[in-house]
Parts: C-alpha cells; structure tokens; sequence
C-alpha cells in the first residue's frame, strides 16, 4: 500500500510527529512518501496567527504534482494549530489537493493546549479533508503536554488508520 503524508511544520514538532508516523507505517510493509508543505515566506508568530484566525489563503511552494494525491491508498494529513485553528498553510494545501475522494486516511496536530481541549481542535482538520472526501479512520492530538508520549500515540493513530483496531 502507498501511502502519503502531507503535514506542515514550523519549527520542527510536526515533522517530528508526522516522521513517527512514517516510521510506524513503513515498519508494517508499506510505502511512505512524505509531503512537507512548504510555505514561501514564513510569517512571525503573530502574523501566523492572524493568517489562522482570518482563514488567509498563503503563498505556498510545493510543485504542482504535490497536490495530486490520486496515487495513494491512504492519506494523512496533520499540522499545528495557531491560535485555536487549522494553521493557514495546511488549508491552503487542502484547498488545493486533490485525489482525495472515498480515500481512507487520518489526521493530526500539534498544539500546545491540554490534549482534551486538542480533541475539539482536530476535529476542524477533519472537517476539510472529509469535505474532500478522505474517510477518516483515526486522529492524533499531538499535545506538548504530552510530548513524551508521541510514540505511543504515533503507533496507536497508524494501527487505527491501517484499520488494525
């Protein structure tokens, strides 16, 4: 099985996530091709924020075969949360992708909020990549309270999405 991972990353923690992810995937016999989002100018902190709170479309500079995700057999998509929402860069992906219909997959974030308050917080990167059609089969709050906990809740998240449990 192919699978793809789209996340977008600021500072390292997403990716570091969506590389568990990987990790726990490929151990089981399938192939992982990453995606990073990759932004064109990267706004500050606050700028970030207000991009999130406004729903601003971003300048991005993935390649246009990037979008395309009709070769996979799963997807998963995961990004930060800025200011209590889906992070500008991976809405702009979304709004952009492709491929995505009757596709089983999951998503993930990362956020610094208790991972109770990231259980609502991932339920709008739900919302868009299941109004692209992916059927969503786990979620993963990557929470920083929690951060020592990642792998434990990388292999939980792959075995729901692999429609192990």
């Amino acid at each position: 099985m192919h699978v793809r991972i789209v996340y977008y990353s600021r500072k390292g923690t997403t990716e570091g996530l969506a590389g568990l992810v990987a990790e726990g995937i490929s151990k089981r016999g399938h192939q992982v091709t990453m995606v990073p989002v990759k932004h064109v100018k990267r706004p500050g902190f606050l700028g970030a924020g207000r991009a999130s709170m406004t729903e601003k479309e971003m300048e991005l500079a993935n390649d246009e075969g990037d979008y395309d995700l009709g070769d996979a057999d799963l997807i998963v998509v995961g990004g930060p949360i800025f200011a209590g929402k889906v992070n500008p860069f991976t809405r702009t992906f979304l709004a952009r992708a492709t491929g995505m219909e009757g596709k089983p997959g999951g998503v993930f974030i990362c956020c610094a909020s208790k991972p109770a308050d990231g259980e609502q917080l991932v339920k709008e990167l739900e919302a868009l990549v299941s109004a692209k059609g992916l059927q969503v089969r786990g979620r993963l709050v990557g929470s920083n309270k929690v951060r020592d906990q990642y792998p434990q809740l990388a292999e939980e998240f792959v075995a729901s999405v692999l429609g192990e449990t």
